[in-house]
């Protein structure tokens, strides 16, 4: 019987990082819709899914800490808004997918 060498598979800390954030359903749909709509707000994406804001906040922190999205406070006169937008880390997994390209808007 032959015996086969097994190594261990060295991936970088970040794409293990984004990996295991793009293996929830949550997070992946919300990358998708932040991809196809955004910048888009947490109200906004409440808009498309029926989630509560706590457990958003949560996805798109984990999303934001593995860097797949950047969070951007837009101040307007004396109140702001966060608004969330795709990396391009986020879109080549993305594309990887087969997700086609965000159409421009004219």
């Amino acid at each position: 019987m032959s015996s086969v060498r097994v190594e261990k598979i060295l991936l970088d800390p970040k794409k293990s990082l984004q990996l295991r954030a793009l293996s929830h359903d949550i997070r992946l749909t919300l990358l998708y819709l932040i991809f196809r709509e955004g910048p888009i707000k947490p109200s906004e994406i409440q808009e498309y899914i029926d989630i509560p804001s706590n457990k958003l906040a949560y996805h798109l922190g984990v999303l934001k800490d593995a860097g797949l999205v950047i969070n951007r406070y837009v101040k307007r006169s004396k109140e702001g808004y966060s608004e969330y937008s795709c990396t391009d880390d986020a879109k080549r997994y993305l594309a990887a997918l087969g997700v086609k390209a965000k159409l421009k808007k004219p």
